[in-house]
């Protein structure tokens, strides 16, 4: 799609289509990974290759165009016109060129600038106008059509209602200045009669809309019963100072604010007793539902930790039976210590202590009987070793010096850290062999 746009300053046209727009937002996509790639080069790479990250990044930015800036004279104040706008402005260009303006009339011209005002067609007059204007830079009614051009105004009743429906005085406008200075006298007494209307209905507006000001002001202080509205209505009306009644109305809305104040007091007061009275009528039943409500959590929580020490009890029990049929007696045994007067706890306990006991006797037995094979079979060492563990079971300390005297004698080779007491039996030995 192609699209049209036409300055409001210098008058001149361009062009551009989607596919230039899209082009446009390619290269600003590429300018700004540029940029970025510029940037962490600054950062982490080297300055030539930052360098040339920048250029890239500039020779795209040329690349692209602000479509809505003027290309000829670079101002903002641009517009976009439809097809048939251009193509009006094509055939009046046409007609210049073709030399119009050298074949008409001034007066012709102004006529068709008149015609165009009474169609409404502003582009259309505009265009005349700077023609015009060029031929006749010192016609007063040129600058006087120009204000209604300026203004979209098709006579002067309409220019007066528009400048003082947009509180626009004439004064400081170039055109205005233009016929007050080109001007005859008629044509200045009609413009400074124009700008007078102007000002007086400006002025009359202003005093409309003071009075309905005032009126809709003294409306919400009589009818309004919002304390903060009525507030702001105080400050409002206390600016119309001695205007009207103001300060009588303003007397009597600082008094209707204080009796509202004070009936909001009332009020709030009034609230703040019967809470507190409904505080005090249900003060009790709270009290007494609290101290239930804590009498029942403390009950809970006992009753809980009951529950859960005996789950916990049974739990640690069923390990310990546990441990007993698998014959892991010291282990059932700690773990029933830990549950004293549980069910058969104590009893199970010198159960185990028992069946230990007995375990032990028997295995100390079979060791003796072990280490004695041994002594017999000339293992003497390896019955010393196993007379050694044995410690207080029976006469084991004797034959275990009697094992290492054995050693002795046959000269066997003895490691000292396998013997507990060394030199001690040592010393034992060489008295026994003297």
């Amino acid at each position: 799609m192609e699209y049209v746009r036409r300055c409001n300053v210098c008058g001149h046209i361009w062009c551009f289509t989607d596919n230039d727009m899209e082009k446009n937002k390619k290269n600003v996509q590429i300018s700004l990974i540029s940029s970025i790639g510029s940037l962490a080069n600054v950062i982490g790479g080297t300055r030539y290759d930052a360098y040339e990250q920048s250029k890239i990044a500039n020779k795209i930015l040329d690349k692209i165009a602000d479509y809505s800036k003027c290309p000829n004279c670079n101002s903002t104040n641009t517009k976009m016109i439809s097809k048939e706008e251009y193509d009006k402005i094509q055939k009046i260009e046409e007609k210049r060129r073709n030399g119009f303006t050298a074949n008409a009339t001034l007066e012709s011209l102004k006529k068709r600038i008149e015609l165009f005002i009474e169609e409404k067609d502003w582009d259309s007059a505009s265009l005349y106008l700077e023609q015009i204007t060029d031929m006749s830079p010192d016609n007063a009614m040129v600058y006087m059509l120009g204000l209604f051009v300026e203004y979209h105004a098709t006579n002067d009743v309409d220019l007066i209602n528009i400048c003082s429906k947009n509180k626009i005085i004439l004064d400081n406008n170039k055109n205005f200045r233009y016929v007050k200075k080109f001007g005859d006298q008629n044509l200045i007494n009609r413009i400074n009669e124009i700008n007078k209307k102007i000002k007086e209905q400006i002025e009359k507006d202003n005093v409309k809309a003071f009075e309905d000001k005032y009126i809709n002001t003294i409306n919400i202080a009589k009818n309004s019963y919002d304390l903060s509205e009525l507030m702001n209505t105080l400050e409002i009306l206390e600016s119309f100072e001695d205007y009207k009644e103001a300060r009588e109305e303003c007397g009597k809305l600082s008094e209707k604010i204080e009796k509202l104040k004070k009936e909001e007091l009332e009020k709030e007061e009034k609230k703040r007793k019967q809470k507190i009275e409904k505080i005090k009528k249900y003060s009790k039943k709270i009290i007494i539902a609290i101290i239930i409500l804590i009498v029942i959590v403390i009950v809970i929580v006992i009753v809980s930790k009951l529950i859960i020490s005996l789950i916990n009890k049974n739990n640690l029990y069923n390990k310990a039976m546990s441990y007993y049929e698998n014959k892991n007696y010291e282990e059932a045994i700690e773990v029933l210590e830990s549950i004293p007067k549980y069910k058969d706890s104590d009893e199970k306990i010198e159960e185990c202590k028992e069946i230990i006991k007995e375990l032990e006797e028997k295995n100390n037995k079979e060791e003796y009987e072990k280490a004695t094979n041994m002594l017999d079979n000339g293992e003497t060492f390896e019955a010393y070793k196993i007379f050694l563990k044995l410690g207080d079971y029976s006469n084991s300390k004797t034959m275990a010096e009697e094992s290492l005297i054995q050693c002795w004698i046959n000269d066997i080779r003895i490691d000292p850290s396998e013997v507990n007491d060394y030199k001690s039996l040592n010393k034992a030995v060489k008295e026994t062999l003297r």
